[in-house]
């Protein structure tokens, strides 16, 4: 057994666990050079912490640290302890596999992202900006650099902040055959 914890640093908050909280969480401070707003810990199973995090993912900056509300964190939580959030981790040897065909299936799909650098110049912006506007994580903002499939939740996100719609920033050729 081990201890999970959940910081509030009031615009971020990051999960991690310890042996020893107390101590771990004046590491934190000192490294971080800000307090901690507000703090919860709990002994239990330390692979709690991965489900919790994995289950959060989406609201995950860099790291451990998360942009979702502290009391998002501690309910969800709750709820993987309750057991009405089960997330099945899989070993690395059994995730080898789809990513490589994942990334074949990826290169026959010409998926461009042109009109969004497009509306971006015409808004002005930078990929800056709509990183922070849309929430994007920089592997998600460094996806679309590259043309490569990002979900569909971070398209949603962007649409929802540039005031658009997936039409208007992703361009699917129909007529890409798969070989190709």
């Amino acid at each position: 057994m081990t201890n999970i914890y959940i910081l509030d640093f009031g615009n971020r908050i990051k999960i991690g666990k310890s042996n020893r909280p107390l101590q771990r969480i004046k590491t934190i401070e000192n490294a971080a050079g800000e307090k901690v707003k507000q703090m919860f810990y709990l002994e239990t199973e330390s692979t709690k912490e991965k489900i919790l995090q994995t289950y959060l993912q989406e609201y995950r900056t860099v790291g451990e640290y998360f942009t979702c509300s502290f009391d998002i964190a501690k309910f969800a939580l709750q709820d993987i302890l309750d057991g009405k959030i089960k997330i099945e981790r899989k070993r690395k040897a059994e995730i080898k596999e789809p990513t490589r065909k994942y990334a074949k299936r990826k290169s026959n799909m010409a998926i461009s992202y042109d009109r969004l650098w497009k509306l971006l110049i015409d808004k002005k912006l930078k990929k800056t900006d709509l990183k922070s506007m849309a929430s994007l994580s920089p592997n998600t903002l460094a996806k679309l650099g590259k043309d490569e499939i990002v979900d569909m939740q971070s398209l949603l996100k962007i649409c929802d902040a540039l005031n658009c719609s997936l039409n208007d920033i992703v361009n699917y050729p129909q007529n890409v055959e798969a070989g190709e």
